[in-house]
């Protein structure tokens, strides 16, 4: 499965044996629709779509599993949602887990503004003695400029106040997805020690952006601040011109990963993005992280790679995972979205490194 928590729509939850696909999205005129598939079915059928909060609209969503729960058992965590009213105001819901495994109704008020897609995670504690919840930390498009970044949750479980951390400037942001990996420690991700935070984004003109930070939970008096490259402008970076839109998704994959040894070495696994075109389908790009050694893994336009363009329609965002399915490597699964679509186009790759698909699930 994706080595570390990515924020997209789409994930693979511990419900289950084998854990199963969990998909959420605005429903196209009012209220916000919940997919899942059974993985533990032999025939794997979609079921779905569980609907509430019938009374807003809604335009991008991100989900979840936390450790959070409502009933008192091993798992699953509650499922966490922001999601973006079409007035641009931002709300947190969750899905208990267990009873009547309801949605919650509309919670607390994130933001009153905000321009695009939340991109939501579960991930980190204060140190590795903390017995703390992992906190939620999500990335919001600014309406101006740049993006805002949002954490909730302390040593407490009581607290669970969403608060504004950092705010950074730039071009006007379509879309993002954000990622925090075991970079520059691993190769193995730990909730306890999170560590590089990346930030994949289409700006208004087309350009697909990356933007690094160091550790996700830093101290007031950090200097720590972000780095933005852009695909066709920097060097390094493959040469891609302004052809992208809306909504990217970033993953760590297990591809190249080998663990530290007896006498060190070790690598880090394969970041992975797919990220939607204007001419229609999606292209796929990878990053060799490289060896845990050496010091480039830190310059985040090494190493990338464009793959290939899957699919035509006119995508407008994507989710991926990297599942428990497949042999030598999970198999990288990807839902993609047309603007006002009644449901999603599902993709996926197996160890053939051949994209099957679209299925869509209406």
């Amino acid at each position: 499965m994706s080595i570390c928590p990515a924020g997209g729509f789409f994930f693979q939850s511990t419900s289950g044996d084998r854990g199963n696909f969990e998909v959420v999205i605005p429903a196209p005129e009012f209220g916000l629709w919940h997919y899942w598939r059974d993985n533990d079915d032999p025939n794997l059928k979609w079921h779905g779509p569980n609907k509430f909060c019938e009374q807003l609209r809604f335009t991008s969503v991100s989900v979840c599993e936390s450790d959070y729960r409502t009933y008192d058992n091993d798992r699953p965590g509650n499922f966490e949602l922001l999601a973006r009213r079409r007035d641009g105001a931002l709300i947190h819901f969750f899905r208990e887990n267990g009873g009547s495994w309801a949605w919650s109704d509309p919670g607390a008020l994130v933001a009153t503004e905000t321009a695009d897609n939340p991109s939501l995670i579960a991930t980190g504690k204060r140190g590795r003695m903390s017995s703390a919840k992992k906190y939620l930390a999500a990335v919001i498009p600014d309406p101006e400029h740049g993006f805002v970044f949002f954490e909730r949750g302390e040593d407490e479980e009581e607290d669970l106040e969403w608060d504004m951390v950092n705010v950074e400037s730039g071009p006007k942001i379509l879309g993002l997805a954000l990622i925090v990996s075991a970079i520059p420690y691993g190769p193995e991700y730990e909730h306890d020690d999170p560590c590089m935070t990346d930030i994949a984004s289409v700006t208004v003109d087309g350009h697909l952006r990356l933007s690094r930070k160091g550790m996700l939970h830093e101290s007031e008096e950090s200097d720590e601040i972000w780095k933005h490259v852009r695909f066709g402008v920097d060097d390094l970076l493959p040469q891609l011109g302004q052809d992208f839109t809306g909504r990217p998704s970033i993953i760590q994959s297990d591809f190249n990963l080998t663990p530290i040894g007896f006498l060190g070495g070790g690598s880090h696994g394969n970041y992975e993005l797919v990220v939607p075109r204007k001419a229609g389908g999606f292209q796929h790009l990878w990053k060799v992280n490289g060896h845990i050694v050496e010091d480039d893994h830190i310059l985040m336009e090494k190493g990338w790679h464009a793959g290939e363009i899957v699919g035509s329609e006119r995508y407008h965002e994507v989710s991926m995972i990297q599942s428990n399915f497949g042999y030598e490597h999970g198999n990288l699964e990807v839902v993609a979205r047309q603007p006002h679509q009644a449901g999603f186009d599902f993709f996926w790759r197996e160890d053939d490194m051949v994209w099957k698909g679209p299925f869509t699930i209406s």
